[in-house]
């Protein structure tokens, strides 16, 4: 992994990661190495805690950010910068609409990607009034009618 950075660190390119199953310190190794990300890929991350959570907040450029599989999503939202314009939650079996709402207060979040969040409904869509763009796949508790009705200018595609 250290020659990883050292190879992506000399670039001043490097804002685009995918990043696989990896250790804590690797992760905070990386956000201290490339400060500048702007793209973050954490779905093959599968054991993402809250812990790992408060480096990716020092990303103070970040704007696309994807998680998968988040087995622990109850504080997420109070560790992601401000700067998030597109969020995926992908499989994360804990993401219940109380734990959505917070991510309402992103306030430049303009795409949200849920896929396979099967705890939430629409009651979880409170306070996101800045979203453009939301799309849902494996949401079987989100009415897409009823959603479209309380956000009639949110483009919402399903599968």
């Amino acid at each position: 992994f250290d020659s990883f950075l050292d190879t992506y660190t000399r670039k001043e390119a490097a804002r685009h990661f995918t990043i696989g199953p990896m250790k804590y310190a690797d992760l905070k190794q990386l956000v201290k190495s490339c400060p500048n990300i702007y793209s973050l890929d954490l779905s093959s991350y599968k054991t993402l805690l809250s812990s790992d959570l408060m480096h990716i907040a020092k990303l103070k450029d970040l704007n696309f950010l994807h998680l998968s599989g988040c087995k622990d999503i109850q504080d997420f939202s109070l560790f992601l910068p401000s700067t998030v314009k597109n969020l995926t939650l992908e499989n994360c079996p804990t993401l219940t609409d109380e734990v959505l709402i917070q991510f309402g207060a992103l306030n430049e979040l303009k795409t949200l990607t849920l896929i396979g969040c099967k705890e939430i409904s629409l009651n979880g869509f409170k306070g996101f009034n800045l979203l453009t763009s939301l799309h849902l796949k494996e949401c079987p508790n989100v009415s897409v009618e009823k959603l479209q009705e309380q956000f009639p200018k949110l483009k919402i595609t399903c599968e």
